[in-house]
């Protein structure tokens, strides 16, 4: 053999290891067991997300200072991430059922038939209830 760990002594072959080999054969023989590889998927998994979090949100960049404000952002990165993700699930889910890019979902048909009017009344609507007095301007003009 090439490599023994074996080594001659006076009147026999002796492997000699210390506590540091000892561990390191007990963790790597750990390792490779099924219920060590099932546990540690979930790691993986969540570092993949760690990482995402950071590198689509720019989690580690803040521009606040402060724990409540640092938390706050955070909060709002991670529902963002959340929501970056279940939009790539719904896209997956819709090119597995055959719904692509110009097929509309039976919800928005009619909203889109009819959008400009609803825009159009809404905007009228909105110009009736909060319309500004003619006055109003010339009090506008004394202020500034």
């Amino acid at each position: 053999m090439e490599y023994c760990p074996a080594q001659a002594g006076k009147k026999n072959y002796y492997v000699r290891y210390n506590d540091k080999d000892y561990r390191l054969a007990v963790r790597r023989a750990m390792e490779n067991s099924e219920a060590f590889i099932d546990v540690y998927r979930w790691r993986a998994g969540i570092e993949s997300t760690m990482n995402q979090y950071n590198q689509l949100t720019g989690v580690k960049r803040l521009r606040v200072r402060g724990l409540q404000a640092v938390r706050y952002c955070a909060l709002l990165k991670a529902a963002g991430l959340n929501l970056l993700r279940a939009a790539a699930v719904r896209k997956a889910r819709m090119r597995a059922q055959g719904t692509g890019k110009g097929r509309l979902s039976p919800f928005w048909v009619p909203f889109s038939l009819f959008k400009e009017r609803f825009i159009r009344f809404i905007a009228k609507l909105g110009s009736f209830f909060f319309a500004q007095p003619k006055w109003a301007d010339s009090y506008s003009k004394l202020a500034a």
